[in-house]
């Protein structure tokens, strides 16, 4: 994912202050995340994580970070039969659908999506 669309014409002062914030919330969604936050979304943290990380420059540790989180998420909230933990069917939808997006904002940043995904 590129910001350039939104970057490539702004001002110096406008690319840093959008980087500083967009790093400042990246960290608190890491945090939430280590914390192990009460989510319940179907892995829209994480998928706010991961495309924070690819909108902003250098941040491939926050990658890493968001999708080995993911992961681990994954592992705890699908059940072996696919379903969502919960059993219940919006949740279970909105985790499909971040799912499918990440591998999606993935995919167009020519970056394969792990196996698992």
């Amino acid at each position: 994912m590129s910001t350039d669309f939104i970057l490539s014409s702004a001002e110096l002062s406008f690319q840093r202050a959008f980087a500083a914030v967009g790093a400042q919330q990246s960290k608190h969604l890491f945090i939430a995340l280590q914390l192990g936050a009460p989510i319940g979304n179907g892995f829209g943290v994480q998928r706010a994580l991961i495309l924070c990380a690819m909108a902003l420059p250098n941040q491939t540790k926050w990658l890493q970070q968001g999708l080995y989180m993911l992961q681990n998420s994954i592992d705890v909230e699908i059940l072996p039969d696919g379903g969502h933990v919960s059993r219940n069917p919006e949740i279970h939808l909105n985790a499909f659908i971040h799912l499918l997006g990440i591998r999606t904002a993935l995919l167009s940043c020519t970056i394969n999506p792990p196996t698992w995904l």
